[in-house]
């Protein structure tokens, strides 16, 4: 269990003994669907011991020892600071809040799981100059969009890397994820997958994503 690994881990770091505790939590965010419940898990543990042995941390460690703990900084990072967090070498060189126009909503499918370890080993080991540099320039311009520009964000979100390789993994969110794009949306595969991240807009309507699925709208929310 991460959260009682991050609180042992927590106090261990500092030489604290945890006092006599008993634990229940409800966890809202569905496991192995890209939504980064694992990061979530591992910044509760240590605000949990933060909490419970006064500890004081600013957010920076708290940061590094649940990244530390559940091995992905840039999941950690927006638990922990909240808003629009950008990570480089393993710590968070920028924090926004993103355009208040924002509206996502997370289509999760209750029946389709993809492991973290799966969706990488599918991915190839080199790629072509083209598609990197392509990625680099939609990478910049996607941040400009959530920022500032949200209607940029449907030429934003292309990927060249690696969605095409998940999605194949997974052709009924290939054909949901085809759909929603069809419709002039923003959408990406969240995580390693299986969800999708969709951007609604006002002036156009959102399509069902069918049987099996659930449409999880979620606001932008300015603090960890």
């Amino acid at each position: 269990d991460l959260v009682s690994r991050a609180l042992a881990e927590t106090a261990g770091r500092f030489e604290r003994v945890l006092p006599p505790m008993s634990i229940r939590g409800r966890n809202r965010i569905p496991l192995v669907r890209g939504l980064g419940s694992s990061a979530a898990a591992a910044v509760g543990g240590v605000a949990l011991a933060v909490a419970a042995l006064g500890l004081g941390l600013d957010p920076t460690t708290v940061l590094e020892i649940a990244a530390g703990i559940e091995g992905h900084p840039d999941n950690a990072a927006a638990a922990v600071f909240g808003g629009f967090t950008m990570v480089v070498d393993e710590r968070v060189v920028a924090r926004f809040d993103p355009d208040p126009e924002l509206r996502p909503a997370l289509f999760v499918p209750a029946d389709i799981t993809i492991s973290t370890e799966d969706a990488r080993r599918a991915l190839p080991r080199t790629v072509p100059r083209e598609d990197a540099v392509a990625n680099a320039g939609h990478a910049a311009l996607t941040a400009v969009a959530l920022l500032h520009e949200p209607g940029l964000l449907p030429v934003a979100m292309r990927d060249r890397l690696h969605e095409d390789v998940r999605l194949g993994l997974v052709p009924e969110v290939r054909e949901v994820y085809d759909r929603v794009r069809g419709a002039g949306l923003a959408v990406c595969v969240s995580g390693s997958g299986p969800t999708l991240l969709v951007f609604e807009r006002h002036d156009a309507v959102t399509p069902e994503a069918g049987d099996g699925w659930r449409i999880v709208r979620v606001p932008v929310r300015p603090s960890g």
